[in-house]
Formats: C-alpha cells, structure tokens, sequence
C-alpha cells in the first residue's frame, strides 16, 4: 500500500534574520546601560567620600561631646581618627578601623584656610605629634578641604557654612 507524500506541517518559529535583529537590538540597549553607568572605581571613591565624611562628623562630635579634642592624621593614601588624652594623641577606639587605606581608591589633598598641606607618602610615623585636622571640645575646626582624587573623578569633603553645619561631600574639579 502506498501512502501519498504528507505535506510538511507548518512549523511556527523565528527565522535566522529575526533572531539576529532581535539580538542587535539587545545588544545596543545593554551598551547604552553600559555606557551610562558611571564607573566602578568612582562609585567605589564617592562611597569612600560618603564614609570619611561621616566620620569626619562623628570625631567632630565626639570631641564636644567628650570634652577632649579629636583630629586626623592624614597622609598622601591613608588616615587614621584620633583623641587627646592626657597623656597625648592616641587611636580613637571608636573607629572601626585604626587606619584606612585609600592607596587603591584615592589619594589625598588636603588645603587648610586656602593653604595646601603637604602631606606625608603614609602614616608610618608615632602618634605624638599634632593632627593634620583638628576638632576642638567647643566645636571649633579649621575651614578645610579634603579632596579624594580618583582616576577619573575627584570628591571633596568641605564644612558646612554654619547654617546647616555637618561636612559636605561634593564632586570637585
């Protein structure tokens, strides 16, 4: 018995050109989004900002809260919080960390009063000497700006005008 030829059933689907249109258009949608995403290292430095600011606040409090004075010790990629004691300046126990590294993110400027501060390669040396930024029990500090210098962005940490008080972090040329 001889069947007759069955005709080919038709078969629903995508053909090869639809499927690479469709991928193009993918393709440039998820380069845009790349390319409008600011880059990991200066999301990874404001987020350094964001971090030393807030502590920058929290010594400045601490230091009319205590009654003792705080400070910095800031070097060229490095800074450490401090404390006056009786016996001199010491590591603030308070901060997480004893000294924080920004050798991989940043590296650091700092200018008191209009005036740049040379700052030392790292912070190797003893505990005995002055801040490079002070904080004083009544709540006097110097005017000062901090400045975060990444590879393709820079963030500077300044003091609020006396209105709004605390440290401001913005982005800085």
């Amino acid at each position: 018995m001889r069947t007759s030829p069955t005709k080919p059933q038709n078969c629903a689907g995508f053909t090869l050109v639809e499927m690479l249109v469709v991928m193009t258009i993918i393709a440039l949608a998820s380069a845009l989004v790349v390319f409008t995403l600011p880059p990991a290292s200066d999301t990874a430095l404001r987020d350094s900002g964001e971090r030393l600011a807030a502590q920058i606040q929290v010594a400045a409090d601490r230091a009319v809260l205590s009654g003792n004075a705080t400070g910095m010790q800031i070097s060229s990629s490095a800074y450490r919080m401090l404390r006056r004691t009786l016996t001199g300046w010491q590591s603030d126990p308070f901060f997480e960390a004893a000294q924080v590294d920004l050798a991989d993110t940043a590296s650091i400027e700092l200018t008191i009063e209009g005036e740049r501060i040379p700052l030392p390669a790292d912070l190797s040396g003893n505990l005995d000497t002055v801040p490079d930024l002070f904080f004083t029990a009544t709540g006097d500090h110097p005017m000062f700006a901090l400045t975060l210098i990444g590879d393709s962005a820079r963030f500077v940490i300044t003091p609020g005008d006396g209105s709004g008080g605390g440290f401001h972090l913005r982005e800085g040329r």
